[in-house]
């Protein structure tokens, strides 16, 4: 799906302003909220180009937030997991080539 089918011709060009917006004062994520669709969209952003988003139904504004916390608290999570198999596979790789090496 695109996101310029989600939100109306106008939110889908002032989201494009919010990334540009974001870009310039350094975030590297964005948040929109559409009343129109009820639609709620989390970007990713670096150096001014959308990576990624995220999007949900939200009926109003505080169910947004929870969709939104929902969200990032899985980003985080999914960061942390595989922050730690990266861990895993660079203790597992020194493990194996000290093996290797001890064997020659």
């Amino acid at each position: 799906m695109k996101l310029e089918n989600l939100l109306s011709p106008g939110e889908f060009k002032d989201f494009n302003a919010l990334v540009a917006q974001a870009n310039e004062q350094g975030a590297q994520a964005v948040r929109w909220y559409s009343t129109t669709t009820n639609v709620l969209v989390l970007g990713i952003c670096a150096q001014g180009e959308l990576l990624t988003w995220f999007a949900s139904p939200a009926h109003s504004a505080a169910e947004g937030e929870l969709i939104q916390t929902i969200i990032l608290n899985g980003l985080s999570q999914t960061g942390m997991t595989t922050a730690i198999a990266k861990q895993n596979a660079f203790t597992l790789a020194g493990d194996a080539i000290q093996k290797a090496s001890t064997r020659h």
